[in-house]
């Protein structure tokens, strides 16, 4: 499954070794008390449920098999083979700042950033990588920032622990690489989440001509420099109604970097392969 490049921001991510995803991936599996007792709606062939802790709607993803991985791709993608996965629920869209602020007053919680105190940054002004204090999910755009106006945005940096305490705050956990992947690509083994063809500025929030920087793509103006609100590029939703799986930021998921069956690189056994 090939997933376009997000756009790269002047962000820092949590983790303190390597760069890592700037998000935590969709809240999935949601626990029978959050299901039992609301009413699923279905348009075409999307069927939705609101959970209650954050209000985020949720989609439901089928059980049954899907190609993971692609032939076509770098290593770590290779090869191609078929799973065969139990239904589950995925969040529609990324995790917004508001949704975030919620798990953080409930639980008084502070993030792995905000305990280190310092994290990494892409500065525009110089187009590098910088290690920088103050810079955390209040502080996304630089330490002088706020999230004034960004409550619809995705949350950024955020660690993986983050990610995994906020889902059990919610009702669930993290998805596997799997998951997300058939969430993003169906059982058609398409190549992004729209289908086939390239992207374009409907489609999803990348680099692009607002974005100064040398791999940017400067022939297509998708609105934003940065990030841009969570379900902004319907377009370019997935099967099953699943947004933002291209595009915007990295997103976490819960299988260890590790390699497929019979493949170089790729990921761990995942959880809910039958």
């Amino acid at each position: 499954m090939k997933k376009i490049s997000p756009v790269f921001l002047p962000l820092s991510f949590a983790m303190v070794t390597l760069l890592a995803c700037a998000t935590f991936q969709k809240f999935t599996s949601p626990s029978e008390d959050l299901v039992i007792g609301r009413s699923e709606t279905t348009s075409g062939n999307v069927s939705t449920i609101k959970r209650e802790k954050d209000g985020m709607v949720m989609v439901r993803v089928m059980e049954g098999p899907f190609m993971m991985g692609s032939n076509e791709s770098d290593e770590t993608e290779r090869p191609e083979h078929i799973l065969t996965l139990k239904a589950f629920w995925i969040d529609q869209t990324e995790i917004t700042n508001a949704m975030f602020q919620t798990f953080v007053q409930a639980n008084n919680y502070q993030t792995e950033a905000e305990r280190i105190g310092k994290a990494y940054f892409l500065d525009l002004s110089t187009k590098s990588w910088q290690r920088i204090e103050g810079i955390d999910w209040q502080h996304p755009r630089g330490v002088e920032s706020s999230l004034a106006g960004l409550n619809d945005y995705p949350v950024v940096d955020v660690s993986w622990n983050d990610a995994v305490a906020y889902c059990a705050w919610a009702g669930g956990r993290l998805p596997s690489e799997a998951e997300w992947e058939k969430a993003a690509r169906g059982t058609d083994e398409r190549i992004y989440p729209w289908g086939n063809s390239a992207p374009k500025e409907n489609l999803l929030n990348f680099a692009d001509v607002n974005l100064d920087l040398s791999w940017a793509d400067n022939k297509i103006n998708d609105g934003y420099q940065l990030t841009s609100p969570v379900g902004s590029y319907p377009d370019g939703a997935s099967p099953y109604g699943v947004l933002d799986m291209a595009g915007n930021v990295w997103e976490w998921v819960d299988s260890w970097y590790d390699v497929y069956p019979g493949g170089d690189k790729a990921t761990s056994p995942d959880f809910g392969v039958t």
